[in-house]
């Protein structure tokens, strides 16, 4: 459809390009998507997918409309800030926001593997694009895909790389039409200037459309926690002519002629001299076509009575007031439950960047890209949709600690070989990235053995490595140990394990006892070998008394005197 606008033709008769540019809203993810699609041979659910060809194609079509219309990019996996920051999850958002070098948040082939929950995509999305901007009268180069330039986030590069344009991140398009105002300095901070609101979304929105003012004009300010901030109001009832006309009752036709009278009604009412602004931004996922939305753009850029310009031209009118963001809290939002799931999921994730070793949101890029995915705002309308979703991607990322973990001998035994031998023990990082963790080895209902104190332990990826853990033996036997990995936050890896540890070795007590109980024995015997002598002397004495003078025998007294 928007390859069918009319364009025209330079002095030398070279295209030009069409009078009227729309400016296409697209999600780096979806293009990160079609990408993998049209490069080589994929799965979806553990069979070959089909559509490379297709996606080639569609890859070429975007790039060539891209080539002529302004592009905005849109946060990675079209993230719904406002419910993820209603969901205390800022750090979300900011990660997704191609305008900061702290949009991180991508998933190219050969990074952290992801499935479940992970590889739940938007794919099936198709670009949202912005509305013909009828308004007062009126923008590109490349980077590298996976680094963006100084100051731009990873979505800004995987547009760049794959369109071979210079996408627009200044610019934040609600979905909804409305924002919260808490949202607001998490997106300032993320490189936003400006913001595309329905007229609903401000107080006095029905003024810069021209229901309630005579004037209609599409851009204002209004005041935020984080200062003054731009606004251009996208007409409701345009953008929604523009979004259903192919299901309006009497026809794409019938729809045509109501987008047009409602221009014509705010040609008429407007005071002399003064060119009224209207801004069409449809809804991020319309089923348009030729007879509706396309002849609606096209009458924009061919009808006398009316002038097309571009979103730069637009952000350059005066702007009106129109009131104070008006927060959407009974609006359409993702669903409760799901954004459960998806606040769990991040705290795992979170818990696990602090072992990460080095940039963890690079080394967690992956993971990011999926929580973005599942959260896009696309799910709003799709409850259940997105709470399968949430879940899937609660599980993934809850099966990360696992893949940490000790490994216990095969028959759970463990034997030192003197007091002080350190017990050994494996552990497997099967994680894509180096991490630091710490080993918690508690021993149960014995003081015989000891654990020494264990330093941090750093794990290269995808690789096996033994822990020296200092022991002390006190006495010989078997003492039932458990082994725990955690994170350096307190979270668990991985399974505790139990072993039994067995030594045959003395401890410092069990010398003691030893050495106490053989000096025991010698002056037990001593005091045997004493009293023996003693006892020999006595009587010796005993018999030299009975024997007499001169040796001559004597009869010993009798035991009692005669009666």
């Amino acid at each position: 459809m928007i390859e069918r606008l009319p364009g025209g033709v330079t002095g030398d008769g070279t295209p030009a390009a069409p009078a009227l540019q729309v400016a296409l809203a697209i999600d780096p993810a979806l293009v990160e998507e079609l990408q993998l699609m049209a490069a080589e041979p994929y799965e979806v659910d553990g069979r070959p997918g089909t559509g490379t060809e297709a996606a080639a194609a569609y890859l070429d079509r975007l790039s060539a409309v891209a080539d002529v219309h302004p592009v905005i990019a849109l946060p990675y996996g079209d993230a719904d800030a406002d419910a993820l920051i209603g969901a205390g999850l800022p750090d979300v958002v900011t990660r997704s926001l191609p305008g900061t070098a702290e949009g991180t948040a991508q998933d190219p082939p050969g990074t952290t593997p992801t499935d479940d929950g992970a590889q739940a995509t938007s794919a099936d999305e198709t670009p949202a694009a912005d509305g013909p901007d009828a308004a007062e009268p009126g923008d590109d180069a490349a980077a590298d895909e996976d680094t963006g330039a100084a100051g731009e986030g990873a979505g800004a590069a995987i547009l760049a790389g794959a369109l071979d344009v210079e996408p627009r991140t200044d610019l934040f398009w609600a979905a909804g039409g409305s924002l919260r105002p808490d949202t607001v300095p998490v997106l300032v901070e993320g490189g936003v200037e400006t913001v595309v609101l329905g007229s609903g979304g401000l107080s006095d929105g029905d003024d810069a459309i021209g229901r309630v003012d005579s004037t209609a004009a599409a851009r204002t300010a209004v005041a935020t926690a984080a200062g003054p901030l731009e606004v251009l109001v996208a007409d409701a009832t345009l953008s929604g002519l523009v979004g259903v006309a192919e299901q309006t009752p009497g026809g794409a036709r019938m729809a045509e002629q109501r987008y047009l009278a409602e221009l014509a009604l705010l040609t008429t009412q407007a005071p002399d001299g003064v060119e009224q602004t209207v801004l069409v931004a449809p809804p991020r996922e319309v089923d348009a076509g030729p007879e509706g939305a396309g002849a609606m753009m096209v009458d924009t850029a061919t009808l006398p009575w009316l002038r097309p310009a571009t979103i730069a031209e637009l952000s350059q009118t005066v702007p009106a007031p129109a009131g104070d963001l008006v927060d959407p809290a009974d609006g359409l939002a993702l669903d409760p439950s799901g954004l459960v799931d998806v606040v769990a999921a991040t705290a795992i994730r979170d818990e696990l960047a602090e072992a990460v070793v080095g940039d963890d949101d690079i080394a967690l890029r992956s993971y990011d890209a999926a929580i973005s995915r599942a959260s896009s705002a696309t799910r709003r309308d799709e409850p259940e949709d997105f709470r399968d979703v949430a879940a899937a991607l609660r599980s993934t990322l809850s099966r990360l600690g696992s893949q940490v973990t000790l490994l216990v001998p095969a028959d759970g035994t463990y034997s030192l070989g003197s007091s002080d031998a350190p017990l050994v023990l494996t552990v497997r990082n099967d994680l894509p990235m180096t991490v630091e963790v710490l080993l918690d080895v508690r021993t149960r209902g014995s003081r015989g053995l000891s654990i020494g104190e264990i330093e941090p332990q750093t794990l290269a990826p995808g690789q096996r490595s033994t822990v020296q853990v200092p022991t002390e033996v006190r006495q010989a036997g078997g003492f039932a140990v458990r082994a725990q990995l955690t994170t350096p936050g307190g979270r668990p890896l991985g399974d505790e394990i139990s072993l039994q540890v067995k030594s045959t070795a003395y401890g410092s007590i069990s010398l003691l006892i030893t050495i106490g109980a053989a000096a025991l024995l010698g002056l037990l015997f001593l005091r045997r070998l004493v009293n023996f002598v003693l006892r020999r002397r006595r009587a010796a004495a005993s018999d030299a008394a009975v024997a007499g003078p001169d040796g001559v025998g004597l009869q010993p007294p009798p035991n009692r005197s005669p009666v």
